[in-house]
């Protein structure tokens, strides 16, 4: 008896698999024949362990077991990949602080974790230092700052820093001398 090599392609083995997969419908959405790229190989059955996602990773407050949770619909390639996307009413009903005029990158305060906390702005560092410098530590709430409740383009200096020499300079001035938090 001759046994001849049938390939070491999952696709090979599994093509009538991912034929009759109906949901999602692998062939109606172009899935890849590459069944590795979302099963893991140890499983006994298909759906049997979590399906691989690195694409869009499904970890700490994205850890969802169900697909039908976000892919609503039978197409599963219609989703973005940008956090407002889905958290958009997270971001218009957020009111501690009020959050209309932040970015919608969520990205940039926010990591995964569940509740949306810890929420920081590190990022913030690139355009006016306060995790480092002499700023770091001196601040609780962006609102130390920013005292214009809902508008975060606009900040005080004066709150903090009210001697006679920058008693007339405004915002602006301080700014203007100090663009980067320094002296």
């Amino acid at each position: 008896m001759i046994f001849n090599p049938l390939g070491v392609e999952c696709f090979q083995c599994h093509k009538n698999d991912y034929l009759s997969a109906k949901s999602p419908n692998h062939q109606q959405q172009q899935f890849s024949t590459d069944c590795s790229l979302c099963h893991s190989i140890n499983g006994i059955e298909w759906n049997s362990g979590k399906i691989l996602h690195s694409f869009f990773p499904l970890q700490q407050a994205h850890d969802i077991d169900d697909c039908k949770v976000c892919h609503k619909t039978e197409n599963y390639n219609d989703l973005s990949g940008e956090c407002i996307s889905c958290h958009q009413s997270d971001l218009m009903n957020a009111t501690n602080p009020d959050h209309s005029q932040y970015p919608k990158e969520c990205e940039l305060c926010h990591s995964l974790n569940p509740g949306w906390m810890p929420a920081d702005s590190k990022a913030h560092d690139s355009k006016f230092p306060i995790y480092s410098g002499k700023h770091k530590n001196e601040w609780d709430n962006c609102t130390d700052c920013h005292t214009t409740q809902g508008n975060f383009t606009i900040f005080n200096c004066i709150n903090c820093h009210s001697d006679a020499h920058h008693q007339n300079q405004g915002n602006e001035g301080c700014y203007r001398c100090h663009p980067d938090g320094r002296e």
